[in-house]
């Protein structure tokens, strides 16, 4: 009798297949890469974003006391009510998809770059726009799926056209890497620690608060965690050169981004975060906050250009935590209140940690997951 229970109470927790990356597990994927150890276990992939998405909140979400889902890697053999496709969109990836939804599964799109909207603006690096082809797949799996994730709202406006079964479910940081307050502040005679992380081919957007960032080198110290520098060579003239020159007389530290605890470690040593960006062109629009998130958990106050996703995220902050610059004017302003003591570090930089654990959290976003994929099936059941 007891081990009755115990099945009918496995039976009802749902689970949920995550393909990522567009890993996707087939005989002819395993003999190409030598390898059939995906086809028992789902192909996993260490990007931090895929991470992020996939395993921070299958994490979350497995180990609740009174779970319903059971989130785990796509594996061919087993039954799944959902399966999600985290940045997976190709040919293959959509044939899955459609077969699925022939066989009355639910397939969810997890969008995480702008892809729908036509390229438009100014291409500052090789690789920067995306190609026709990524735009007719990234279409075509939206509206082949039964509903779409998108990681940002402005990608959500995006996404609507080619599905109106759209939802906007934010990044994510872990709960216990969430501080509760920072009491850093800036020494007095010491240069002021802008931190800036990113690839390295994204340095050029230095570029936009370049006359800012001169005026201030006696006070401040450019702290850069980055890849390989050798992938400045993508950023096109004259964007290079400049690029180049401002780092050179900047005289920035660079460290090497090892992982994401590593990173932490670094904004746990203080500092203000610095995210300005060229706002004129198409994939930049569709960023989510995690760039600075991730630094106001720690505590770090950020200091970034009006992108839809940081004003967003300043929103929720009620402008504490997080301050929106519109013009260089701006970013010299508040830079010059905090070389002279005229900022509120202390309240500042608890509500940084305060607007990422009341919305950015892991355990929210995961709860928020959840209960949508709970709404995704319980309109398939009113349905029928």
């Amino acid at each position: 009798m007891s081990c009755l229970l115990r099945k009918k109470s496995f039976d009802r927790i749902g689970r949920v297949g995550f393909v990522v990356d567009a890993f996707l597990p087939s005989w002819s994927a395993c003999l190409r890469q030598r390898t059939f150890r995906p086809l028992v276990t789902g192909w996993p992939s260490n990007t931090a974003g895929t991470v992020m998405r996939f395993g921070w909140v299958a994490q979350h979400i497995n180990h609740l006391p009174d779970r319903k889902w059971r989130y785990e890697l796509y594996r061919p053999w087993r039954s799944y009510q959902v399966v999600v496709f985290i940045k997976s969109m190709n040919d293959a990836c959509r044939k899955l998809a459609t077969t699925l939804r022939q066989k009355g599964k639910r397939t969810v799109f997890d969008a995480n770059v702008d892809y729908f909207t036509p390229v438009a603006g100014t291409v500052y690096y090789r690789g920067m726009a995306s190609t026709p082809q990524q735009r007719e797949q990234s279409c075509a799996m939206a509206g082949s799926c039964d509903a779409v994730i998108a990681d940002s709202r402005y990608l959500l406006e995006k996404v609507v056209p080619y599905n109106s079964r759209a939802v906007w479910i934010p990044d994510n940081i872990p709960d216990t890497w969430i501080a509760q307050k920072s009491n850093w502040r800036p020494q007095s005679g010491r240069k002021l620690p802008l931190l800036w992380s990113g690839e390295a081919v994204k340095l050029f957007e230095l570029l936009r608060i370049e006359s800012v960032l001169r005026s201030f080198r006696e006070n401040i110290q450019l702290r850069l965690v980055t890849g390989n520098l050798d992938a400045l060579s993508r950023i096109y003239e004259p964007w290079q050169g400049r690029l180049r020159r401002l780092l050179a007389d900047l005289n920035c530290e660079v460290l090497s981004f090892q992982n994401i605890p590593a990173l932490l470690a670094v904004y746990d040593q203080g500092g203000v975060c610095i995210s300005p960006r060229f706002l004129d062109n198409s994939y930049n629009m569709g960023h989510t906050e995690w760039k600075i998130s991730l630094a106001m958990a720690r505590g770090r106050v950020a200091l970034a250009s009006p992108q839809p996703s940081y004003c967003d995220l300043q929103k929720r902050a009620g402008g504490k935590g997080v301050k929106i610059c519109l013009e260089e004017m701006e970013w010299s302003t508040i830079l010059d209140n905090m070389l002279t003591g005229n900022f509120g570090w202390e309240e500042e930089q608890r509500e940084a940690c305060t607007v990422v654990r009341r919305y950015y959290a892991t355990s929210v976003v995961a709860a928020a997951h959840a209960d949508w994929l709970g709404s995704l099936l319980s309109e398939r059941e009113e349905c029928c």
